[in-house]
C-alpha cells in the first residue's frame, strides 16, 4: 500500500509540473470566482465556501502552493472582490 501512495504521489508531481504556474494560479483564482460570485442559473456561494472547495482539492486536483497562496490572500485580507 506505501509503494502505491508513493508511485501516486510521484505521478501527481509530475503531472502538476508539467502545467504552467501561470496556468495553474488561473484555475485556482477562476475557481474562487466562479464558486464565490453569482451565476444566472444560482446565487453565490460566497469566498468561505470556495475556500472551503479548493483546500478539499489541494495537493489532488489543484497546485498546493497556489492554494495556499491564494487562501492566505483572503485570510490575511489583503484581497477581496469589489
Amino acid at each position: 500500500m506505501i509503494l502505491l501512495e508513493t508511485t501516486r504521489d510521484k505521478l501527481v508531481n509530475a503531472l502538476f509540473s508539467t502545467f504552467i504556474l501561470e496556468a495553474r494560479i488561473i484555475t485556482v483564482a477562476d475557481i474562487v470566482e466562479a464558486i464565490s460570485n453569482h451565476r444566472p442559473y444560482r446565487a453565490a456561494l460566497g469566498v468561505d465556501v470556495a475556500m472551503e472547495i479548493i483546500t478539499q482539492e489541494r495537493g489532488s486536483k489543484l497546485d498546493a502552493d497556489v492554494v495556499d497562496a491564494c487562501v492566505a490572500l483572503f485570510k490575511h485580507g489583503d484581497f477581496c472582490f469589489e
